[in-house]
């Protein structure tokens, strides 16, 4: 067809996948379709990366909607068992322009495909337009494949801060970056002594922080209350995702899809010993040379309202009936 252009044809380039997870890709005219009348397409892909079908494909955004003697077919064929993805378009009449999506490909990642960088194969010497009338340029497409999924690398209480019969904040440090899923509606907590969850809906978006730089998640939990109790708290492996879609893998045995839990005690005051009972061992700590009358003590010596000393104000409180003789076991 004389004086027609010649378009270019492409698949869009670092795309980002998962095992077990599918994305769709267009086919897309980069320049201008006007006088395109039909498309005959390959896209060869690996197979031990993508399961493809006849119906993951549909015409794209560009004649989808078009009617009447402008409507544009789809015929695919695909042989999953060689990786090839046969496509036929066409219409009555031609395009008079415009650029943008021909056809949409739902690419599925297998559950077990490796890491690494799989292209996308758009066959120039298999790829015809208006039957061979107009030249062809052709631009691959490929797509990074992670399988390795998140996990919790470390826990952190009270922002490090030893004070036992606190919870103040829980910041989790996780393997790579979930800044697109995480939120503050992803920790729930269980009081085991009590058999109750707790109620953490107080929680607003401002009492979580993540940072991107170091991948840690940060809830401030100063406006829940904690009584001496222990506790269960779980990240949600549904809701935490990194940037793939791969699922938190929360208890590090290399597949995702498993929540992280793990477990603390709010002490009560005066378990110096921190074994859950305030008794006569935790007074024999407090009372000890090395501790009682000393200070830069710390709460494990006795120092139990945080001033750095050992004296009568922590014996108080070791003392009070609300802790002594108490357990939470």
């Amino acid at each position: 067809m004389p004086g027609d252009p010649n378009p270019t044809l492409a698949i869009s380039s670092g795309n980002l996948s998962a095992p077990g997870k599918s994305l769709t890709l267009p086919v897309s005219v980069t320049d201008s379709a006007a006088g395109l009348q039909s498309v005959l397409m390959d896209i060869n892909y690996d197979t031990d990366v993508f399961d493809q079908g006849n119906g993951d494909l549909a015409l794209g955004a560009l004649v989808a909607e078009l009617a009447g003697n402008e409507a544009w077919s789809l015929t695919p064929n695909v042989d999953d068992a060689a990786g090839k993805v046969t496509v036929l378009l066409h219409s009555v009449e031609p395009l008079p322009g415009g650029i943008g999506d021909l056809l949409e490909v739902t690419y599925n990642v297998r559950s077990d495909a490796p890491s690494g960088l799989t292209q996308l194969d758009l066959a120039d010497a298999e790829t015809y337009l208006n039957g061979g009338a107009l030249t062809i340029t052709t631009l691959d497409g490929d797509v990074f494949i992670d399988a390795t999924a998140p996990t919790v690398a470390a826990v952190k209480h009270n922002d490090g801060q030893l004070r036992p019969n606190q919870l103040t904040s829980l910041a989790f440090t996780l393997s790579e970056d979930v800044e697109a899923s995480i939120e503050v509606t992803d920790l729930s907590m269980h009081n085991d002594t009590t058999d109750q969850y707790v109620d953490l809906s107080a929680l607003a978006e401002g009492d979580f922080a993540y940072d991107h730089l170091t991948h840690i998640a940060r809830w401030d939990l100063s406006r829940i209350s904690f009584p001496p109790a222990y506790y269960t708290y779980t990240l949600n492996s549904a809701s935490v995702t990194d940037l793939a879609g791969n699922e938190l893998d929360g208890d590090g045995n290399g597949v995702g899809g498993d929540n992280y839990s793990d477990t603390l005690m709010v002490a009560l005051g005066g378990d110096v010993n921190l074994d859950g009972s305030v008794n006569l061992a935790d007074l024999v700590i407090m009372g000890h040379p090395n501790h009682c009358g000393q200070g830069g003590m710390t709460w494990i010596e006795g120092d139990l309202n945080f001033d750095s000393n050992v004296n009568m104000a922590d014996l108080i409180i070791l003392g009070d009936p609300s802790n002594w003789d108490k357990s939470l076991i």
